[in-house]
C-alpha cells in the first residue's frame, strides 16, 4: 500500500491497481516556500513509495487526464515545472509534478536503492490516480525523460509516455532507456532537437524505433534546445505546446 500525504482533509479511496491509497492532512511545504514563487494554484503532497521513501509532490488542475512530471537534473526539481504546471491546468489537464528521490524535500534514501525511480513515478502515478484522474500519463524532461522510459516497463496503470529529450543512458543513475524500450508497450512519443548534444536527432530516431510500442511518435525541431527549454524558451515552443496538447487528447 502506498500513501498520498497532502494538506488537505482526511478521505480514503479505494483504488488504482487493486491497492487502496490514503489522503490526510501533513505538512508539505507550499510551492511557494520551495521554489521561492508557485505562480500557480497548486496542492502539495508527500507521497510514501513502496520502498519507504517520502517524495515531495505538487498538483495543479482537475481533470480526469493527468500528465505525472519527471524533472531535469541539477537544483531546480519540480520548480523547473511550474510554466509547465500552469500551462496544463489552463488547458484541461491535470499535472502532478514531483521530485524524485534525492532531491529535497523529498526523502534521501540509502545507496542500494537511491536510483529506484519507479517507484518515485509509481506513487505518483498512484496519487494522480486518487486525486480523481482515469488517464495518466509521465512525461520527463532530460534526466527525467531518461527515467521515464528507462522505468515505463514497471509501471502500472499508465496510459503513456513522453520523453523531452531523455538520454539514451545515464550509467551514473542507473538509467538505460535504450535498453528499456523494447519492453515499453504503451503510446510514446519523443520530442527533441537535431543538434541537442546530449541527445542528437539521429539517436532519438533510434531510441524510438527500438520502443516495443506500435504507437510511437517521434518530433525533432531544427535546433539544440534540450528538456524543459523545448517548452518554456525555444522560438517554436507553440509548436511544441500544440504537438504536446494534440498527442495527449488523442490518447
Amino acid at each position: 500500500m502506498r500513501y498520498l500525504v497532502a494538506a488537505l482533509a482526511v478521505l480514503a479511496l479505494g483504488g488504482c491497481g487493486g491497492s487502496s491509497h490514503t489522503l490526510a492532512a501533513n505538512g508539505a511545504p507550499s510551492l511557494a516556500s520551495t521554489c521561492g514563487t508557485a505562480g500557480v494554484a497548486a496542492s502539495t503532497y508527500f507521497l510514501k513509495t513502496g520502498d519507504g521513501i517520502r517524495i515531495y509532490a505538487a498538483a495543479a488542475g482537475d481533470s480526469s487526464k493527468a500528465v505525472v512530471l519527471l524533472h531535469e537534473s541539477g537544483g531546480a526539481g519540480l520548480c523547473g515545472w511550474l510554466p509547465t504546471m500552469r500551462w496544463l491546468s489552463a488547458n484541461g489537464i491535470r499535472a502532478v509534478a514531483i521530485n524524485v528521490r534525492g532531491y529535497p524535500p523529498s526523502g534521501m534514501p540509502s545507496l542500494a536503492i537511491y536510483h529506484h525511480y519507479a517507484q518515485d513515478i509509481q506513487a505518483a502515478v498512484d496519487a494522480a490516480h486518487t486525486l480523481g484522474a482515469k488517464h495518466v500519463f509521465v512525461m520527463g524532461a532530460s534526466m527525467g525523460g531518461a527515467a521515464t522510459v528507462a522505468e515505463a516497463p514497471k509501471l502500472k496503470d499508465v496510459a503513456g509516455v513522453i520523453s523531452l529529450s531523455g538520454e539514451l543512458a545515464l550509467p551514473t543513475s542507473e538509467l538505460n532507456a535504450i535498453g528499456a524500450a523494447p519492453k515499453i508497450t504503451v503510446p510514446f512519443l519523443f520530442v527533441g532537437s537535431e543538434v541537442d548534444g546530449y541527445v542528437s536527432g539521429p539517436d532519438a530516431r533510434r531510441l524510438t524505433r527500438a520502443v516495443g510500442s506500435k504507437d510511437k511518435q517521434v518530433h525533432i525541431f531544427r535546433s539544440g534546445y534540450h528538456g524543459w527549454d523545448l517548452l518554456d524558451s525555444a522560438p517554436y515552443r507553440a509548436r511544441v505546446k500544440a504537438l504536446l496538447l494534440g498527442w495527449l487528447r488523442d490518447h
